[in-house]
Formats: C-alpha cells, structure tokens, sequence
C-alpha cells in the first residue's frame, strides 16, 4: 500500500509540463525544486525522505520562492501556469511538512484510521 501511495504521489510531481514555461513578468523558477526531487526521489517514485531531511536546501529555497511571486504577476500567468504554481506549491510543502516531522512518530488513535507511517499522524499538517 506504501509503495503505491509513493508512485502516485511520484506521478502528480511528473505529469507531463507540469512545469510552466515562461511568463511575463516575475518567472517562478522550479530549478530548486526539480533538483531536489531529482536528487532523492528514485525511480519508482519512492522519496528517501531521511536524506532530503539531511540536505533540505534545494527544497528549502523552492518554497521561500513560493512566497516572492507577487499577485500582479500571478493575474498575468496563463492559466496552466497557475495550475503548475498550486500543484508544486501543495507537493512541495508537503514534503517540507514530512521532512520536519521525519520519522512520523504514529499514535495509538490515528493509527487506528491511518498508516503508522501516514503524513495524517503529524498532528495539524492540514491546519496551516
């Protein structure tokens, strides 16, 4: 079951142009972002997330450059732009929100609902 929420999570994160091309006004650079995901994501779409834990920067720097993109230039995207923007934004704050809780330490009540391991055992990720 594992593995297959790790696939499809790989599958969301590598849907053909997924990443905008171009836009006016301020560009939103996924450099950081393909790196990371490049560099501790494997083939079969499973993420080491200890190691990204370990070196953060890349990942870090995709999201500190989610909050740079100024609504002006937003309104000016094309429309696949923005749908790039939000996917990326969700994915990558994601993975920001396993890393700082990694291992996920399980509770007796969510295990109970969830896989011990499940992004749904760190207490109010949704919340914020």
């Amino acid at each position: 079951m594992r593995d297959n929420v790790f696939k499809c999570i790989w599958m969301v994160l590598c849907l053909p142009g997924l990443l905008p091309a171009q836009t006016t006004g301020t560009t939103l650079s996924y450099e950081h972002y393909g790196q990371a995901l490049k560099a501790f994501v494997d083939d079969m779409g499973l993420v080491n997330y200890k190691q990204l834990k370990k070196k953060p920067d890349d990942l870090n720097d995709f999201i500190h450059s989610l909050s740079e993109v100024k609504a002006a230039d937003y309104d000016q995207w094309t429309q696949q732009d923005k749908i790039a923007f939000w996917i990326n934004a969700y994915n990558g704050l994601t993975l920001k929100a396993i890393i700082d809780h990694y291992p996920i330490k399980s509770s007796w009540f969510r295990s109970r609902l969830y896989p011990k391991n499940s992004i749904r055992q760190i207490p109010g990720v949704w919340d914020s």
